[in-house]
């Protein structure tokens, strides 16, 4: 397997790497801007204009839940090439997700948005109930 984004933020012992880093940049940091160049997944940030300038503008530093409960910060986009994704500014379409560091799992742009709207319409109600007491 190739080394991916998922060695450099692993929380895991990097005895249980299984790309072909086998483990020197598990759970470091260090190899996220080589893979970064990678042709395939890579950082991506409002500079990339149209519907990406967008989605990311509407959501950024927001908070949302992971899967795992763990509260997150919608920030660090990874993306990579694919036709259902948002498209750029030179009309190239990206699928965007963020990795959560706790978990693993990788949650798709459109279900961070969700979820970002979900924690901003939980705060409110939260809000209204204080008010109320």
């Amino acid at each position: 397997m190739a080394h991916g984004i998922r060695c450099g933020t692993a929380k895991t012992d990097k005895k249980f790497c299984k790309c072909e880093c086998k483990g020197n940049k598990h759970g470091n940091q260090a190899g996220l801007d080589e893979f970064m160049n990678d042709e395939f997944e890579r950082a991506i940030n409002e500079s990339f204009g149209g519907e990406v300038e967008n989605y990311i503008n509407s959501i950024k530093n927001q908070e949302f839940f992971c899967m795992c409960g763990k509260i997150l910060i919608a920030k660090n986009f990874i993306a990579h090439p694919h036709e259902g994704g948002l498209i750029d500014a030179e009309g190239y379409t990206w699928w965007l997700h963020i990795h959560c560091p706790f978990c693993n799992y990788d949650i798709a742009y459109w279900k961070v948005k969700n979820r970002v709207d979900t924690m901003k319409r939980q705060k409110k109600n939260l809000k209204k109930l204080e008010k109320k007491k």
